[in-house]
């Protein structure tokens, strides 16, 4: 089930450790992708996701667009 991206607790690991945090799981809307930028500084570094483009409620061209402008 997508329920959305846990922003809190990837953004305290990614804060905890030295080494690029990639987020994945629940991501379920871009805008779970939308709260995950601001984190860049923090080291998030990029978002997988996967059921979200299949069941189309995250459109692929959308995502790239975002990440490109990011």
């Amino acid at each position: 089930m997508q329920t959305g991206v846990n922003v809190e607790s990837t953004r305290s690991l990614a804060e905890e450790i030295d080494i690029p945090v990639i987020a994945s799981g629940g991501v379920a809307t871009i805008e779970d992708i939308k709260k995950l930028i601001p984190l860049e500084r923090a080291g998030i570094t990029g978002v997988i996701v996967g059921k979200a483009l299949y069941s189309g409620t995250v459109k692929l061209e959308e995502a790239v667009s975002l990440a490109k402008n990011v």
